[in-house]
């Protein structure tokens, strides 16, 4: 929707360097490179990559039954590579733990999440390392929200046995070697990235050029289920804080204001990932709504405004976006340009501001 945002984490990220975002495609995988190991899923923040084999839901599941077998209260994730014993839940790699995922561990009776590292230097994967640890951050951010405190999330070299170790380990496909693990990967690589990447067949003609028949302000935005989900979630909280946003840490929620600078573009609407921002005109009136629960804290609104009228409260209340609706921020009147037929606000005389920029008009 943006070219200029400055998302690429899907790519970054990737360890196998298998993700490709196109002009005309959108999302590529290479089926050759993709190692099956469901990165991607976790470090998108729009929620556009899915695992229909092992998501979040079926993941949470085996915590639901490790909790109910379990006296001891602690849910433990550990990579598929790791032999270790206990009752653990085993994943493709570290990397691919999800902040719901650790605070569905909380939801459903957990006391402690643990999570053991491994030398990751001796992984073909090692490259996500740092997104472990971004991950691990935020999720404590988030807790400190919730009301949870930071060190229910501990990293661990061993997990420490106790009376529930001899139920096993609940892995993710099967307990492999090393090298089995990473020969599954390749062999299950088209498999799984057919079940990872996105449905985008709609926004795709049959030469596989993007369809342009219909304006870009009218397709759909992505729906975000993981989004969705945590909102879900943390609702099961009643400790909910407002906090002030740290600057050393994004957290995946914002809440915008709308200035006087406004001139009704649809811009912010138009390249919003996750549908927050609407426009609407009626009865001669424009109106700019904005749902918070949507909002992803991309910031590509505040960075395409070509007014610079979007800014970002410094104070979040976690309360208020799980209960707010869609907010009024900005309504005016509005006219109509007498050279392109859209409308407009804030401009004197009968051209909107990028009509007349386009015909170097000076005036505002």
């Amino acid at each position: 929707r943006y070219a200029r945002s400055k998302c690429r984490v899907c790519i970054e990220e990737c360890p196998k360097d298998a993700v490709e975002l196109t002009t005309e495609q959108g999302i590529k995988i290479d089926t050759s490179r993709c190692s099956g190991c469901g990165i991607c899923l976790s470090t998108c923040p729009n929620g556009v990559f899915e695992d229909k084999k092992n998501n979040d839901l079926k993941i949470i599941s085996r915590i639901k039954e490790i909790l109910k077998i379990s006296s001891s209260k602690i849910i433990r994730f550990k990579c598929d590579y790791d032999k270790g014993e206990g009752n653990s839940i085993s994943i493709p790699c570290l990397g691919r733990i999800t902040e719901n995922l650790l605070i569905a561990g909380f939801v459903n009776g957990a006391e402690r999440v643990q999570i053991k590292k491994v030398d990751c230097n001796e992984c073909e994967l090692k490259r996500d390392f740092p997104h472990i640890n971004n991950t691990l951050r935020l999720t404590r951010q988030l807790c400190n929200l919730i009301g949870i405190t930071r060190d229910c999330i501990e990293e661990v070299e061993d997990f420490k046995e106790d009376l529930d170790s001899h139920q096993g380990t609940i892995p993710s496909e099967e307990s492999l070697t090393r090298r089995g693990l990473f020969k599954l990967f390749r062999r299950q690589a088209a498999k799984t990235t057919a079940s990872i990447i996105p449905d985008i067949s709609d926004l795709i003609a049959p030469e596989g050029r993007k369809n342009t028949s219909q304006p870009l302000e009218k397709w759909e935005h992505h729906k975000n289920p993981k989004r969705l989900y945590l909102l879900e979630l943390l609702s099961n909280f009643d400790e909910l804080h407002p906090t002030l946003i740290p600057s050393d840490i994004k957290l995946p929620f914002a809440k915008i204001n709308i200035n006087d600078k406004c001139i009704g573009c649809n811009v912010c609407e138009t390249i919003c990932p996750a549908g927050a921002i609407k426009r609407v005109k009626a009865n001669g009136y424009l109106t700019i709504s904005f749902d918070s629960r949507l909002c992803i804290n991309c910031q590509n609104c505040g960075d395409a405004c070509i007014m610079k009228a979007i800014d970002n409260d410094t104070t979040i209340n976690l309360k208020d976006i799980l209960c707010d609706n869609e907010t009024e921020l900005f309504r005016t009147k509005h006219k109509t340009c007498s050279a392109c037929g859209d409308i407009f606000v804030g401009v004197e005389g009968d051209i909107c501001l990028i009509c007349s920029k386009r015909s170097n008009y000076s005036y505002l």
